[in-house]
């Protein structure tokens, strides 16, 4: 179990600065399948497309990430905040599997948050397609973000994706 840092109830999200994830530049992404997904696209395509977008209960996503990870291991990406953001926002979710008879991925995945390598929030495991978790932590004084996605066993269907993330300054 993680203790979240408690957010501070002064902080007006309405007057803060927002930047997405997809518009910072990312450090060592790895993923088991595809490449690096960002800007609302998977990095690998679906249905034999060449890529496809990022979408959940049919909605699509343009800020979205994509990291699928491998079998009995984990996906993660880095971002150098350089300590300057306050607020991490995001939504954790199975994308759409609408190629597939499956209702979510073979193993339940786990997504975590690490800041400067202390782990800040772990989701619930996900298990189904569509279903999304929230997470909207503080990551004052964090100078390196790490998102991560853990698969405990095989990664079929395992189309890990962070919904529209963001950090607040």
């Amino acid at each position: 179990m993680v203790e979240p840092i408690p957010i501070d109830p002064a902080w007006d999200e309405s007057k803060m600065t927002l930047v997405y994830l997809s518009d910072l530049q990312e450090m060592n992404p790895s993923v088991g399948y595809g490449t690096f997904g960002k800007n609302g696209q998977l990095g690998y395509g679906i249905g034999g497309a060449k890529g496809s977008p990022i979408t959940v209960a049919t909605r699509t996503y343009p800020k979205a990430i994509s990291l699928a990870p491998p079998h009995f291991g984990h996906s993660t990406v880095r971002y150098s905040l350089g300590g300057s953001y306050k607020l991490f926002h995001a939504w954790v979710a199975v994308n759409d599997l609408t190629d597939d008879n499956r209702t979510g991925p073979e193993t339940p995945l786990e997504f975590v948050v690490l800041g400067d390598n202390r782990r800040l929030w772990v989701s619930k495991p996900m298990r189904l397609a569509g279903v999304t978790e929230e997470c909207r932590i503080n990551v004052q004084g964090v100078k390196v973000l790490e998102l991560q996605v853990h698969c405990p066993g095989l990664m079929h269907c395992a189309r890990a994706v962070w919904l529209e993330p963001q950090v607040l300054k």
